[in-house]
């Protein structure tokens, strides 16, 4: 359920941050080679702007705004969470 908490964070709290990390290095360090975007949450969207790398200073402008209707960006996000090992969720 959304209201799990991952690492001891409730879910939407930690998916719905300013600035969340969407991809992360196989390495498993969260401050190696992680991709974030900025997300604006509203009560109908959830839109990802200003994708940034925090280990270079490469420019992802081509990728322009990503927006999703709310209700099926937290369907998914649901799905993801039930999809992890129960250790996890």
């Amino acid at each position: 359920m959304l209201e799990s908490l991952v690492d001891g964070v409730p879910f939407l709290e930690l998916v719905h941050r300013a600035e969340p990390m969407l991809l992360s290095c196989t390495c498993g360090i969260d401050d190696c080679w992680a991709l974030t975007a900025h997300t604006t949450v509203t009560d109908t969207t959830v839109t990802w702007s200003g994708f940034r790398n925090n280990s270079r200073d490469w420019n992802y402008d081509s990728l322009g705004v990503l927006a999703f209707p709310r209700p099926q960006y937290e369907q998914s996000l649901h799905a993801a969470l039930d999809a992890l090992p129960a250790s996890r969720s």
